[in-house]
C-alpha cells in the first residue's frame, strides 16, 4: 500500500520502508482535513479508501508547529547518522517512555559524554530538518544539528554541567514556546528521571559503557489525560522508535543488541484479558525483535474502588451499581462495562440491558448489547450530559462492552454543559446470560499526574456493603466473601494483562508485604483460551516503598546531586528492568520465567509474612540488594 500527498491519511515514516510502503499492520497515522471533509460529505469510501479494519481516534497533531499547515506533507522520517560503534560485551540498550526525563543528569553520563544515544520529545517544536515526523529529536552524535554531547560541552563551565543551560540549548525546557505546555523536568521531582535512574542510572565515576539509553518523552497534553485516550498512539510510536533507533546502534551484518523497554504508566479500564489495542501492539512489537523485553507496573488502583463484578443466577435478575461522581470535576467521568465472551446466545439477542439514572431521578431508555453503535442519552435542555453507548470490538478483543460518559460537574465557562454530581445508578438486567457468567465494570482513572494542575476528581463505585476498614481501623486489603459487587481484586493495570510483558507489583521492603495500593488480578479469560490462563496477576513484587515509615524509593531528582523519594508500582518496575538487562547481558533469558525464578528466595527472614496470592503477588517477592536499590534507607 502506497501513501501519497493526495490521500487524506498520512502514515509516518516509522511505519514505512525505503520504498514508501507501509510495513506493519497496525500504525499511528495523521488524518488530514480532507479525511474529515470526506466523512462530513458522507463519502465514507473515499475517507477510508485504504480499508482499515479499525480506527481509534487519539490526540490531535501538536498545534505549535509553525512550519506545518493542514494539507502539507509531513516530512519522511530521516535516519540520523549511523551511531553503531564497537560496544563492549554485555551491552544492553535501555529504552524508556515517560514524562519528565532529565536526560542531562550526571547519572546518565560516562567519561566519554552522554549515554543517551537518542532522545525524542514528542511535543517539541518541529526542527528545520526533521528526523522524526512530529516533535523533535536529539542524537548523541548528529551530522544534521548539534548533538547531545556537543550541547553538554557548550554547557560545561569549570568542569561542571549547567543543566538548565543545557536544557535551554536542547529546547527541552523552553517556556517561551507558544503552546504553554507543562515542563515536568523543571520540577524538583520528575517521574521519568526517577524511573530512568532506577532502571539504568549510575554515577559518572563508574564510567558505564554497556548500557546505552534511548528516551521517549511523551507529550505533556497526553500525560495529563489519565484516561489514556491521548497517549495510546504515542506509546506505540515510541516503542517503534526505540526499536528502530536501537537497531542503528548495531553495525551492518551484526546481531541487534538486546533491548529492555520500561513503560511505567497504566490505565484502570479495559478488557483485562490481554487483548486491548495497546496490549495487542505490545505483543506484535515484542515478537518482531529478538531479545527485546518490556517491563510494566501492575498499577496503583487496588484500593481505588473502581472495579465491580456482577454475576446472575437467572434471566430477569438485575443488579444496581452506584457510581459516585464528585463535585468540582473539570473533566468527564467514564465507566466501562465489559461482557463475557459470547456463550452461544442467538445472533441479535441481548444478553444484558442497562439503564442510567442521574442523581435527580431522570432515567435513560434501556440499552442492550446486541446493536453495537446504539446509544442513549440524558439531556439538560438541549445539551447531552450523559451518553451510554453499546460497542463490540471485532478486531482484537471480540467482546461486547458499554461505555458511559458523563460531562464535567464544573465548567469554567458557564454556558458549557455540566452534569450534576452525586450518585449515578447503573441498573444491569440479565436477559440471556447463562448462570454465573461475569460482567465487569471499571471506572477510568481521573487523578492528575504528579506536578500537573488538578482538573479531574476521581469518581468511584459506591456501596454500603463495601468495607474499607476493619474493626481496629486498619485498611482492608482483601475482599470479604460477601455479595458486594465492588471489588479490590481485578484492578490490575489494564495494559498489563498480556502474555509477554513483565508486570511488577509493589512491595514494602522492610515489612515484606504488598503495598496497599499495588493492584492485582485475576484477569479475564481471553476468547478461546484453555485454563490455566497466561497470568493470574503481576509476575512478582519488588520494592516500591522502603518501609511503612520510609515511603517510596530513593533515586535521582531532576538535577544532578539531588535525591527524592517516589513510590508506586511505577518505581518497582524499573528496578526489575535493571535486573532483566543484567540477565540479557550474560546470555540469560530475562523473560517472565526468569523473574519467576527470582521470587520467594530461601533467604527470606524468619517470621516473614506468608507469600501473597498469585493474583496479588504473582510468583512472589523479590528482594534486591545494593546496587540494584541504588540508595537504601534500610542498610
Amino acid at each position: 500500500m502506497l501513501i501519497d500527498k493526495v490521500k487524506a491519511i498520512y502514515v509516518p515514516g516509522l511505519y514505512r520502508d525505503r520504498s514508501n510502503k507501509i510495513c506493519t499492520t497496525t500504525f499511528t497515522a495523521f488524518a488530514r482535513k480532507k479525511f474529515f471533509d470526506d466523512l462530513a460529505a458522507g463519502d465514507l469510501h473515499t475517507a477510508l479508501r485504504d480499508a482499515p479494519k479499525q480506527i481509534l481516534l487519539c490526540s490531535p497533531f501538536p498545534s505549535a508547529q509553525p512550519d506545518w499547515q493542514p494539507g502539507m506533507d509531513i516530512p519522511q522520517l530521516h535516519e540520523p547518522p549511523d551511531s553503531s560503534q564497537a560496544w563492549p560485551d554485555g551491552t544492553v540498550v535501555m529504552g524508556i517512555i515517560d514524562d519528565g526525563i532529565s536526560f542531562g543528569h550526571e547519572h546518565f553520563l560516562n567519561e566519554a559524554g552522554t549515554r543517551v544515544q537518542f532522545y525524542w520529545r514528542q511535543d517539541g517544536l518541529k526542527q528545520t530538518e526533521p528526523t522524526v515526523d512530529f516533535g523533535s529529536e536529539l542524537c548523541r552524535h548528529d551530522g544534521i544539528r548539534p548533538g547531545i554531547d556537543f550541547l553538554l560541552s557548550q554547557s560545561t563551565f569549570g568542569g561542571a554541567v549547567d543543566e538548565d543551560h543545557f536544557y535551554h540549548l536542547a529546547g527541552a525546557l523552553d517556556f517561551s514556546e507558544p503552546n504553554g505546555l507543562h515542563r515536568a523536568a523543571s520540577w524538583r521531582r520528575a517521574h521519568g528521571t526517577h524511573v530512568l535512574d532506577l532502571a539504568a542510572g549510575a554515577p559518572r565515576s563508574e564510567n558505564v559503557t554497556n548500557r546505552p539509553i534511548i528516551c521517549v518523552q511523551l507529550g505533556s497534553t497526553a500525560v495529563a489525560d489519565t484516561t489514556g485516550a491521548l497517549w495510546g498512539d504515542k506509546v506505540k510510536a515510541g516503542i517503534d522508535y526505540i526499536m528502530q533507533r536501537a537497531n542503528l546502534l548495531t553495525a551492518d551484518g551484526e546481531e541487534n543488541l538486546p533491548l529492555v523497554i520500561n513503560f511505567s504508566f497504566g490505565l484502570h479500564a479495559g478488557p483485562h484479558d490481554g487483548t486491548a489495542p495497546l496490549e495487542h501492539d505490545f505483543e506484535k512489537q515484542l515478537s518482531s525483535r529478538p531479545k527485546t523485553r518490556m517491563v510494566l507496573p501492575s498499577g496503583n488502583s487496588h484500593l481505588s474502588r473502581c472495579h465491580a463484578t456482577v454475576k446472575f443466577d437467572h434471566p430477569g435478575d438485575s443488579v444496581e451499581l452506584l457510581w459516585r461522581v464528585q463535585p468540582e470535576d473539570l473533566t468527564p467521568s467514564w465507566l466501562y462495562i465489559w461482557l463475557p465472551h459470547d456463550d452461544a446466545s442467538p445472533p441479535g439477542t441481548d444478553r444484558i440491558k442497562l439503564t442510567v439514572r442521574e442523581p435527580g431521578g431522570v432515567v435513560t431508555p434501556e440499552l442492550g448489547d446486541s446493536s453495537p453503535g446504539a446509544g442513549v442519552v440524558i439531556l439538560d435542555g438541549s445539551e447531552i450530559i450523559c451518553l451510554a453507548v453499546s460497542a463490540f470490538d471485532d478486531v482484537s478483543t471480540q467482546r461486547s462492552h458499554f461505555v458511559i460518559a458523563i460531562q464535567p460537574t464544573l465548567r469554567l465557562n458557564a454556558t458549557d454543559p455540566k452534569a450534576p454530581p452525586g450518585v449515578w445508578t447503573i441498573n444491569i438486567k440479565n436477559v440471556s446470560l447463562t448462570k454465573h457468567r461475569q460482567v465487569d465494570a471499571w471506572v477510568e482513572g481521573d487523578d492528575a499526574p504528579y506536578g500537573y494542575p488538578r482538573r479531574g476528581r476521581q469518581s468511584y463505585l459506591d456501596d454500603g456493603r463495601y468495607q474499607q476498614f476493619d474493626e481496629a481501623g486498619f485498611v482492608l486489603e482483601s475482599d470479604p466473601p460477601d455479595s458486594c459487587p465492588k471489588k479490590r481484586a481485578g484492578s490490575i493495570n489494564a495494559i498489563a494483562t498480556g502474555k509477554q510483558p513483565i508486570v511488577i507489583g509493589g512491595l514494602i521492603r522492610k515489612e515484606l508485604r504488598p503495598a496497599p495500593y499495588s493492584a492485582g488480578g485475576p484477569i479475564t479469560m481471553p476468547a478461546g483460551a484453555i485454563p490455566p490462563v497466561h497470568r493470574d496477576g503481576p509476575d512478582a513484587l519488588c520494592t516500591s516503598d522502603d518501609s511503612i515509615v520510609h515511603g517510596g524509593v530513593l533515586a535521582a531528582g531532576s538535577r544532578s546531586g539531588s535525591l527524592v523519594a517516589m513510590n508506586g508500582t511505577s518505581v518497582a518496575a524499573p528496578l526489575i528492568a535493571r535486573i532483566v538487562a543484567d540477565s540479557l547481558a550474560t546470555s540469560g533469558t530475562g523473560d517472565r520465567g526468569f523473574i519467576h525464578g527470582l521470587a520467594e528466595p530461601p533467604s527470606l527472614p524468619a517470621g516473614s509474612p506468608p507469600k501473597p496470592s498469585k493474583e496479588r503477588g504473582g510468583a512472589g517477592r523479590i528482594l534486591l540488594p545494593h546496587p540494584y536499590m541504588r540508595i537504601s534507607r534500610l542498610g
